[in-house]
């Protein structure tokens, strides 16, 4: 009779993924680069459109979030998307950040998430 050995080589567990998450130089290289040419490309998607907007208020509860140093949409246009949108409408603008508060300061922007889905203030 034969008898066959079994060799088990044990291995480290590995880690798990990690999400990589943008630092904030990156998102304002990314929002830095070519500023000129894309604000010209913004504008070209509103030629030849009314200025007036189409929007009815809204009957739900509706948050906004902005970043009060956004240099795409500035800041006027969060007050004004939250008077077309009525009075249920929350705007909540969260400070030092830009176009992406969620990747700029992700432990406030989830507060803010929290809060309005739980009711509180």
């Amino acid at each position: 009779m034969s008898s066959k050995v079994h060799i088990v080589k044990r291995q480290k567990p590995r880690r798990p993924m990690q999400v990589a998450r943008p630092c904030k130089w990156e998102t304002k290289k990314l929002y830095s680069q070519n500023r000129k040419e894309k604000m010209e490309l913004l504008k070209g998607l509103t030629l030849g459109r009314d200025d007036k907007a189409n929007i009815s208020p809204l009957l739900q509860e509706v948050l906004i979030v902005w970043g009060d140093c956004d240099k795409i949409f500035p800041s006027e246009m969060a007050t004004e998307l939250k008077v077309l949108l009525g009075g249920k409408t929350r705007l909540e603008v969260i400070k030092n950040t830009s176009h992406v508060p969620q990747i700029e300061c992700p432990g406030q922007f989830n507060n803010v998430i929290r809060c309005f889905l739980t009711g509180s203030s």
